[in-house]
């Protein structure tokens, strides 16, 4: 498969949209799920590409982010009540205990609400999937650290001299990240 050329900088929707054109274009099957995180310009074009995907939004980053959002003396109460939420059986049941979580902390913690009720349908997405496999599917951590070991590899490198390079090394990140 002749690999074209869709290296972006920008998180646009409109970058975002034509990289995954471009996927679809070099065969790419409409996947069952994506992983994201909040980036509103994948979002937004993964939802125009595969509108029957079922996007879930990744636990990681809101996980690390939560404790910031208040007193550290709340968090231990708080975070059993997040995974509590995050981990529940169903769907319905998940959504039945986020509002009661939300209704006891939005006074005196307004920023753990607001980050639980953003993006909130796509957050317990994961719950739709076999149990044995949300662990896998509620982050994108994962990618990002084949991201990261990618940029620690190349930033030694001046240039690449050719694609069949580039091609090489990521995918020795890959399979060396998803080994683990």
């Amino acid at each position: 498969m002749l690999l074209t050329p869709s290296t972006t900088h920008s998180e646009s929707s409109e970058s975002c949209l034509a990289v995954l054109r471009d996927l679809v274009k070099r065969g790419l099957p409409t996947p069952v799920t994506i992983t994201t995180d909040g980036a509103p310009g994948l979002t937004k074009a993964i939802d125009a590409v595969w509108p029957k995907t079922v996007r879930i939004r990744g636990w990681f980053h809101t996980r690390q982010n939560l404790p910031q959002q208040g007193p550290p003396p709340a968090w231990p109460e708080l975070k059993i009540l997040v995974a509590a939420m995050r981990d529940a059986p169903t769907v319905a049941e998940a959504e039945r205990r986020r509002p009661l979580m939300v209704n006891r902390y939005q006074r005196d913690f307004p920023e753990v609400c607001r980050c639980l009720l953003d993006d909130a349908e796509a957050s317990l997405n994961h719950l739709y999937v076999p149990q044995r496999h949300q662990p896998s599917v509620r982050t994108a951590h994962l990618a990002e650290r084949a991201f990261e070991e990618e940029r620690r590899r190349t930033k030694g490198m001046p240039h690449w001299w050719d694609e069949g390079s580039v091609v090489k090394l990521v995918f020795a990140v890959l399979i060396r990240v998803s080994e683990r």
